[in-house]
């Protein structure tokens, strides 16, 4: 039994996963594993490239532990992911699993290519992971992990008796954190039906979760649907939020509705893990790296990671955003103050030129936040002859909004808070803000 497993055995009796109405013990997560273990085991590799094509389940995760047990890479691929047989592909995988139960389906696939980022986690006798990018930019990026080296931090963690909320897929850094930090401090982690807004308040009531891992614009849908009225969700202790810019009148607001909730910012990259970090208050937008792991430098104003849990490298793309000696250049814009915390602006590639003037989404975003009556926002370019590209705000600001008034009020305000370069050009009403099923908000629409 590897170091993990024995962590996770050693909790014994706690309550690990609540899932489908049913409350599962350490002792019962260790018993599927093993039982999926011996399953795999008889006929299936040490080594192979391995599909886990499951949501996050209670069988799904314990195959996913055993699949790591038999020192395998595996590809985690959720159930409404459409290009399965690209991720193949890219992967060199030879296997595609599908936990049914007390069971497991196994589709066997030509062989596939070798890939060489393999070679040093096998001859170390690890397991691997393949993380696929959400591709909203462009075509998603295949990352090579160590996860031995992944999850051995996660092993130092101290036992809690909390409740975590499984928003995110374990396909998404952010959501295996979640699992991670959940299984190896021998706490619960409770698995909502769907991840709607509705289910998610539902599940917290229900199973009295205490911390909610989740980005912006999911807490933003919380509000906009108005389910966090519906349910009781006193036993929220901890919201952390993450992937994306926090704009500062949603965090307002959300310090309003929810008073005794303390809010957390967390920060991590699918190319080097999640870091340890420390917000300066529940309602800064800024963070401390208490990480020593971590090395961290803003070099012309972006920030550069240096991680012992950095990527071994891309399935199907240029290493261009790491540097020779290990940098990676995260694209995330930043400041850092005087006392040593960081404010991430927005990122690099999001950037608004407006005849030679930068401008940042989230900055103006933030401030449309702030204005009474908006429900969401986004702000992005489009081209102008002149300028080479003007503002624009797309704004959801319910049904009711007598529009040309409320744009004439909205502009005058936005004047007294941002450069005159910065104020949207234009002004365009929408019904929703659109996202991708990471809960990030789409900025190329």
């Amino acid at each position: 039994m590897n170091e993990f497993l024995t962590k996770i055995t050693s909790f014994s009796e706690r309550e690990a996963i609540c899932y489908k109405n049913r409350t599962f013990t350490y002792s019962e997560l260790a018993k599927s594993i093993d039982f999926f273990y011996q399953i795999i085991a008889g006929s299936i590799p040490k080594g192979s490239v391995t599909i886990l094509n499951s949501d996050l389940t209670f069988e799904g995760l314990a195959l996913f532990f055993a699949l790591h047990h038999n020192k395998c890479i595996i590809v985690p691929v959720t159930s409404d992911t459409e290009d399965m047989q690209t991720r193949a592909m890219h992967s060199g995988a030879g296997y595609i699993l599908q936990p049914g139960g007390n069971s497991i389906n196994v589709e066997i696939l030509a062989p596939g290519k070798k890939i060489d980022l393999y070679r040093e986690i096998l001859e170390a006798e690890h397991g691997g992971l393949v993380l696929f990018s959400s591709g909203i930019t462009g075509t998603p990026k295949g990352m090579v992990h160590d996860l031995d080296i992944l999850m051995q931090p996660f092993l130092n963690k101290k036992v809690k008796s909390i409740n975590f909320m499984a928003l995110l897929m374990f396909d998404h850094i952010g959501g295996l954190n979640t699992v991670l930090s959940s299984v190896f401090s021998g706490a619960l982690l409770s698995i909502p039906d769907k991840r709607e807004p509705f289910s998610i308040c539902e599940t917290i009531e229900k199973y009295k979760v205490g911390v909610l891992p989740a980005s912006p614009t999911f807490l933003n849908l919380i509000l906009i649907s108005g389910a966090y009225e519906k349910y009781d969700l006193s036993s929220l202790k901890v919201i952390t939020y993450g992937t994306e810019p926090m704009p500062e009148g949603l965090l307002h607001k959300l310090n309003r509705i929810f008073p005794s909730v303390r809010f957390l910012q967390t920060f991590g990259t699918s190319e080097t893990g999640i870091s340890q970090i420390t917000s300066k208050s529940s309602g800064s937008t800024k963070l401390r790296f208490d990480d020593p792991n971590i090395k961290y430098k803003i070099v012309d104003g972006e920030l550069w990671i240096k991680s012992p849990t950095t990527i071994k490298g891309y399935l199907n793309a240029a290493m261009d955003q790491f540097t020779t000696d290990g940098w990676f250049k995260t694209g995330d814009l930043a400041e850092i103050d005087e006392e040593g915390y960081f404010l991430i602006t927005g990122r690099k590639n999001e950037i608004i030129n407006v005849g030679g003037l930068k401008v940042y989404p989230q900055e103006v975003e933030s401030v449309i936040m702030e204005f009474e009556g908006i429900i969401d926002c986004l702000v992005k370019a489009e081209s102008n002859p002149i300028t080479g590209n003007i503002v624009i705000a797309l704004i959801y600001a319910g049904k009711n909004t007598d529009k040309k008034t409320f744009v004439s009020s909205l502009r005058k305000f936005l004047i007294t808070r941002l450069d005159r370069y910065k104020v949207p050009v234009k002004i365009r009403f929408v019904d929703s803000i659109e996202h991708n099923e990471r809960f990030k908000k789409i900025r190329s629409i």
